[in-house]
């Protein structure tokens, strides 16, 4: 076990009939395990109980541990295939828009062609800037 304690110091100002600043500490314990296995005491106590089972428990912890790594990597190919999927879509937006304002421009619609080059910029601003943005808690 390993134990984590934070301290950070919180100032609140009043400012009511000249009331002074007052300060307070807050303190927060944390209180976790590193690894999920059971001590090498508490190992020997299950092996004493019931023989075998120090080995049951390793096996049963490789198992979680395989597991846990093939999750992770499904994981990581579905983000990644959610992005290439959002950078196809833009990049098809974006060329449809394109081809709508040469065929504005060409038209003699040149309002229609600067709103659709405009709009995907735009669009794709106002998006970058959303999920770029760090969100508050």
């Amino acid at each position: 076990m390993s134990k984590h304690t934070k301290e950070r110091q919180v100032q609140v100002t009043e400012r009511h009939n000249g009331t002074p600043t007052v300060t307070a500490t807050e303190t927060e314990t944390h209180v976790f395990s590193i690894v999920p296995l059971p001590s090498a005491s508490e190992f020997a106590a299950f092996e004493d109980a019931v023989p075998g089972t120090g080995e049951r428990i390793l096996t049963l912890f490789e198992k979680q541990f395989e597991h846990r790594c093939q999750q992770e990597t499904k994981q990581q190919e579905n983000d990644h295939s959610v992005r290439m999927s959002g950078i196809a879509v833009g990049f098809l937006v974006i060329v449809i828009f394109a081809v709508l304002a040469v065929v504005f421009a060409l038209c003699g619609r040149q309002t229609e062609a600067i709103v659709a080059i405009v709009a995907p910029i735009v669009g794709f601003a106002v998006a970058a800037l959303k999920y770029t943005t760090p969100k508050r808690r």
